[in-house]
């Protein structure tokens, strides 16, 4: 092989190693940070299965951490930056996750990774063959990445470090204290509660003398010819029927989810963890619906019919209380109690209960303002100037690069000649 043709393979070859294992860390790191809340929840089914209990402020720390590791490292190898240091970062952190989700494949203690959030939904199986790849690409950039220019030139690259993270940050911070700028979820804004979702390919697994088994929900075995239920599997990312209960345990969701007329959801997934002295202002929110004539109902998780009476006395709630399954209701809405309004049973805005603000509610009250436009958040719109300003800033250093690469281009041919 010729030196060209040689140079030309490695170029090649570089360049797609870094777009592909640069783009996935870059979405990677994206998917978790914009939804800091179901990343948290996610680690928290790792160390629930791994029997570890870990204070949540420290979970959440590593969330934002390792989105924002996960986030600069994708930048980094995707335009080619620390080219040195960089792809040695990627191949370490390859070392680690490899043989982690080799693990998570062996023993299933959880039904996906979590790798790309909610955005992609991996088998374990397919998560270790992803990673099998990404390791393979990081040994290649570690042997070639410096024979081949990057985007930026070096004095930039803080630069672009620096506005990078920002970036990943504010994200972050919108999706922790708010709602996630991007609805990759469950219910997004815009989908109903009241249309019947489907169940896709669901299997619910089996037990018989030591031998498991997949059947589909209309051919359940029968517990007398000695079938044991295990889980429910497959079509993790597909929407369920929301259930509600009352405090008799009976199904009240035609009831609560009207297909007409205007509702204002409280939902609170774990009681246990919410700040009561929050309740208060839902009161005073429950009183401006009142005279707003708009419906208002809180859904707690798996709440039984004790939690419900001591969360009414607790908070001395008049809005009617239900239970609903927890983990619906984080996919529904983030936060420790967190606001959903629908419209003609479709969800059309959310938002949690720290980001509820007193002046917000005076303009309710006052009749200068309305139930849906003080729950509302502009997400789509945040979302879209937030990055527009990014990919400028980018956009302005990679112009400003530029002539450098050139002048060091001919300067190079220049000494060569």
């Amino acid at each position: 092989m010729s030196p060209k043709i040689n140079k030309i393979v490695t170029i090649t070859g570089v360049w797609l190693c870094r777009i592909l294992a640069g783009g996935a860390f870059l979405f990677s790191g994206f998917a978790k940070g914009v939804d800091p809340w179901g990343t948290l929840f996610k680690f928290e089914q790792y160390f629930a299965a791994w029997g570890l209990t870990e204070p949540r402020s420290l979970i959440l720390s590593g969330v934002i951490l390792l989105s924002l590791v996960e986030f600069l490292l994708g930048v980094a190898i995707l335009t080619g930056m620390y080219r040195r240091k960089a792809p040695w970062f990627l191949l370490i952190m390859m070392l680690f996750f490899l043989p982690l989700t080799i693990y998570i494949a062996a023993g299933q203690p959880v039904d996906d990774c979590g790798c790309f959030g909610d955005a992609i939904i991996l088998s374990n199986s397919a998560t270790v063959a992803k990673n099998v790849i990404l390791l393979a690409m990081s040994i290649v950039l570690v042997l070639y990445n410096r024979r081949v220019a990057g985007v930026f030139q070096d004095a930039l690259q803080w630069i672009v470090s620096v506005v990078s993270g920002f970036y990943i940050l504010t994200i972050s911070f919108f999706g922790y204290n708010y709602q996630p700028l991007v609805d990759f979820r469950t219910y997004p804004i815009g989908s109903s509660l009241t249309e019947e979702a489907s169940q896709g390919e669901v299997k619910f697994v089996y037990e018989r003398d030591g031998h498991r088994m997949s059947f589909p929900a209309d051919s359940l075995p029968s517990p007398d010819d000695g079938w044991e239920f295990v889980e429910r599997s497959g079509a993790f990312s597909e929407r369920y029927p929301l259930l509600i209960e009352d405090e008799e345990g009976e199904n009240v969701t035609d009831f609560v989810l009207a297909d007409e007329g205007d509702l204002l959801l409280v939902v609170i997934p774990e009681p246990e963890r919410a700040d009561l002295s929050g309740t208060m202002y839902i009161n005073r929110i429950y009183e401006a619906t009142e005279v707003a004539d708009i419906e208002m109902a809180a859904l707690l998780g798996d709440a039984s019919s004790d939690d419900l009476e001591r969360w009414k006395d607790l908070s001395m709630a008049e809005y009617p209380v239900y239970s609903s399954d927890k983990s619906l209701l984080k996919s529904l809405s983030r936060g420790n109690i967190s606001f959903v309004y629908l419209h003609d049973g479709r969800i059309t805005q959310k938002n949690s209960l720290s980001m509820m603000s007193t002046g917000r509610l005076e303009r309710l009250k006052n009749g200068e303002a309305t139930v849906e436009s003080i729950v509302g958040f502009p997400a789509s719109t945040t979302f879209a100037w937030l990055t527009r300003i990014y990919l400028i800033i980018i956009l302005v250093l990679i112009v400003f690069s530029f002539p450098f690469s050139l002048m060091k281009r001919i300067k190079s041919r220049s000494e060569k000649n």
